[in-house]
């Protein structure tokens, strides 16, 4: 497909677990003018839907689980440039736009910073933020805890997920294919980022998918 350039596709895919944060999410995301499109990935087919140009729905007949969806919504983006974020985070608003120009095709990928993560139970107005300044990134060798939460970068950075690692390990998988190929991944620096964290992954249903996960990503990593 041919890429557009100077925008940033948006990806989030979702189950719906945590409806007041995808709803700030998708209004932050659509009020920057940096964001070409919203993509989401809907895990869980719903009647919800956003009332805006921006936001394509991909309504799928049965949960894809996280990294598939990853790859999905690389695969449908018009823009060369990505964020592929969780739906239980709150960014401040004007994020993208700042980070924009830092996804550039000769660095890997940029993940968020474990230290600017703060866990949260419900949202809160005080979580809703302005960032008017630039954001740095810190070069990082090992993946933190944190960095799948929102994962930054150009197509060049990207390579697709093996599909039988589905929910863990994506973002590790990312971050060594870049590493392989002489790119730094980065974090960003300290911009308070709200999560819900892990209000999806942590159910207990997905536990066997976890466990495979695990014994596919060691497979990957002793080939």
């Amino acid at each position: 497909r041919y890429h557009l350039m100077c925008k940033v596709s948006a990806i989030i895919p979702t189950l719906w677990k945590t409806k007041k944060f995808i709803d700030h999410l998708v209004e932050v995301l659509i009020s920057d003018e940096s964001v070409g499109e919203i993509i989401i990935i809907d895990n869980n087919p719903t009647d919800f839907f956003y009332d805006n140009e921006k936001v394509v729905m991909l309504k799928q007949k049965e949960n894809l689980y996280v990294n598939p969806s990853w790859n999905l919504g690389i695969e449908e983006c018009d823009y060369d440039k990505f964020i592929i974020f969780n739906d239980d985070i709150i960014i401040p608003y004007n994020f993208v736009s700042q980070l924009e120009d830092l996804l550039t095709e000769d660095i890997g990928l940029i993940g968020l910073d474990a230290p600017s993560v703060i866990k949260v139970e419900t949202f809160e107005d005080i979580m809703i933020t302005f960032l008017n300044r630039e954001i740095n990134l810190k070069p990082v060798t090992t993946r933190n805890w944190g960095f799948g939460m929102l994962v930054a970068g150009h197509i060049k950075s990207y390579y697709k997920i093996p599909e039988n690692i589905r929910i863990w390990y994506g973002d590790d998988y990312l971050f060594q294919m870049n590493n392989c190929n002489g790119k730094t991944n980065y974090v960003v620096d300290d911009i308070p980022i709200y999560t819900k964290a892990s209000s999806t992954s942590d159910l207990e249903e997905f536990d066997e998918v976890k466990n495979i996960d695990t014994l596919m990503y060691g497979k990957i990593n002793t080939e």
